[in-house]
């Protein structure tokens, strides 16, 4: 059996997907409404497949795998493994855990689905440390196919592989982040591209409208990186993260150990802070580097393919190609990984290496090293290009 605990967007994905694949659920959530609200959506969204004939078996059927706890003690009691799904907060991820860890059977299996703290902190607050990992999931979860499973620095070689055999026996394709990296692989090639962009736009480099174009046209992403931060409501989401990452980077200082990305990173952070505190949020607040018909409401942004042509491609890969070649270099990933990472968790058309072989390494490196001396408080982040 499989206990969720937290039962908001992720942790109703990932509950409907272990129930649709004949996984016995239990979930818990401390908000009776939340709970409630969840299993009204998850049947809903069942009969929804059923009528599209993309739901193997009956809606009772699936909906009877998932059974609602009263208590964290109830859901994880005959659990095999813990799925945490909470809010991005540090102590609260670490309250629901160490409880979770009282009321387990020993043999259970402890994660976190976060996409942005340190497995090792949370590690840090449990006492069987070796059987906890991250576990993080891309949303939708029942869509998209790519896992992530995150070494801390005590977890355990077979807590990895059980991990990775589950994710393959539901069909996912899982890959080992083999440290414990801020960002992972996925999320931290992504933000590479978002700072950068950040950087280029927020000093007059390029309109906002022109890297998304040169993101979508040339580069073949789905989304730039500009729409992705007001579809994810990106100022709320990284200025939220940014309170509590002095105290995280303190208790585990390799978490982010390179400084030029880490550098960045707060550029951007005070950056999108600023539009938070100008109500452009994105779609939530229905304005973000675009405007919506409504909050809540999103619409794909319509980029003039033409100005995609004022962009040089390059200049806009660099830190992407940096930072995949750092993530190999220090053992997170293999090349491999790091391809199938963003073409399966982002839908890139290609992997950071095949889209920087297709622009061109020389080029790409030259760019970094203009970049380095026309920001060169920034020069670290342009720095590692080979």
């Amino acid at each position: 059996m499989i206990a969720v605990i937290g039962f908001g967007t992720m942790g109703r994905g990932i509950s409907q997907f272990l129930a649709i694949k004949g996984q016995d659920v239990t979930v818990y959530d401390m908000d009776a409404s939340v709970l409630d609200r969840g299993l009204s959506d998850i049947r809903s969204s069942l009969q929804m497949l059923k009528a599209r004939g993309q739901l193997p078996g009956d809606v009772d059927e699936v909906m009877g795998r998932i059974k609602v706890a009263k208590s964290i003690p109830e859901a994880c009691k005959d659990a095999n493994l813990v799925i945490e799904a909470v809010y991005e907060d540090p102590e609260v991820k670490s309250a629901v855990l160490r409880e979770a860890e009282r009321h387990s059977p020993p043999h259970a299996v402890l994660t976190t689905n976060t996409s942005g703290l340190s497995i090792t902190y949370l590690q840090l607050r449990l006492v069987q440390r070796g059987r906890f990992a991250g576990f993080h999931w891309f949303n939708p979860p029942g869509v998209m196919q790519l896992i992530e499973v995150i070494r801390g620095r005590y977890t355990g070689e077979e807590v990895l592989e059980s991990l990775r055999e589950l994710a393959l026996n539901l069909g996912k394709w899982p890959i080992v982040v083999r440290k414990d990296l801020r960002g992972f692989v996925a999320n931290r090639i992504a933000r590479a591209l978002r700072y950068n962009a950040i950087i280029l736009y927020k000093n007059e480099v390029y309109t906002h409208e022109e890297i998304d174009a040169a993101a979508v046209y040339k580069l073949g992403l789905p989304l730039g990186p500009f729409a992705v931060a007001d579809f994810t409501n990106a100022p709320l989401i990284e200025v939220t993260e940014s309170q509590h990452y002095h105290k995280l980077k303190e208790e585990v200082p390799d978490w982010e150990p390179h400084r030029g990305y880490e550098t960045a990173y707060l550029e951007a952070v005070e950056f999108l802070k600023s539009r938070m505190e100008a109500g452009k949020i994105g779609v939530k607040s229905g304005e973000g580097f675009y405007k919506y018909p409504q909050p809540g409401r999103w619409e794909k942004p319509k980029l003039d393919p033409e100005l995609a042509e004022r962009v040089s491609p390059p200049t806009l890969v660099a830190p992407v190609y940096i930072q995949a070649r750092y993530l190999v270099e220090i053992g997170v990933a293999d090349v491999d990984e790091v391809e199938k990472a963003m073409v399966l968790g982002y839908r890139w058309s290609h992997g950071p290496f095949t889209l920087s072989n297709k622009i061109g390494i020389e080029d790409i490196c030259r760019s970094a090293s203009a970049l380095g001396a026309r920001f060169p408080h920034l020069s670290e982040f342009y720095s590692g290009c080979k």
